[in-house]
């Protein structure tokens, strides 16, 4: 795994496949891939951290008590479909690159039989989303069989939870989720590796206005 999986971008995914336009806080007129992905983002189920006008969902990145190791995705050339080269005259087939270029790229992986989310919202909501990713994958190279989801359980927890801080740090004293670096040495946390990343789902944004300086 190259990024930290976190609860609210996989709550926030089935809730985009399968909300209304009612619930899609969305301007009235058609999208394309470079709209603000504030402009068509849902409602979820967590309590929200705010901080010199910042916020950010109260929702850890799964936790896997597992085994990393190393494994290889391929894409090859079908022999069975030369046929449909010699039709149209075709001689070679050139594998090293364009369209028909081979690959074998090596994944990160975790062996883990399951992971542990921490988060501070709705219950009832929650499970509700949750549920319809039985079955299916998250993270990456779902298509591959990786991420598999078996069962979906989630769990109260006794105690405050304004005093709740799993949600963002970890036993060892790590950050639990992307947080900015300032409110982090706030709270006390070590000063830590920094990157520029979203602190919202999408976290795939990579532009400036997007993005804050992180640590996690």
């Amino acid at each position: 795994m190259s990024a930290p999986l976190h609860l609210d971008a996989i709550v926030a995914a089935v809730r985009m496949s399968t909300a209304s336009s009612a619930d899609l806080k969305i301007r009235p007129r058609s999208f394309s891939i470079t709209d603000e992905p504030e402009d068509y983002r849902v409602p979820l189920p967590f309590a929200k951290q705010r901080y010199k006008g910042l916020s950010w969902y109260r929702a850890s990145a799964a936790i896997l008590d597992g085994v990393p190791g190393i494994q290889f995705w391929t894409k090859k050339w079908d022999r069975e479909h030369e046929d449909y080269l010699s039709r149209d005259g075709a001689r070679t087939v050139t594998l090293t690159n364009a369209a028909l270029r081979e690959y074998k790229v090596p994944l990160m992986t975790i062996s883990a039989s399951e992971a542990i989310f921490y988060a501070v919202g709705n219950r009832r909501k929650l499970y509700n989303s949750l549920r319809r990713i039985r079955g299916r994958s998250i993270g990456k190279k779902g298509s591959q069989g990786y991420g598999r989801v078996r069962e979906v359980e989630v769990t109260e927890l006794p105690g405050d939870w304004q005093q709740f801080d799993s949600d963002w740090r970890t036993e060892d004293g790590m950050p639990a989720r992307v947080l900015p670096v300032e409110w982090w040495l706030d709270q006390g946390g070590k000063p830590l590796p920094t990157r520029r990343a979203p602190i919202m789902p999408p976290y795939w944004r990579i532009l400036d206005r997007h993005t804050q300086e992180v640590v996690g």
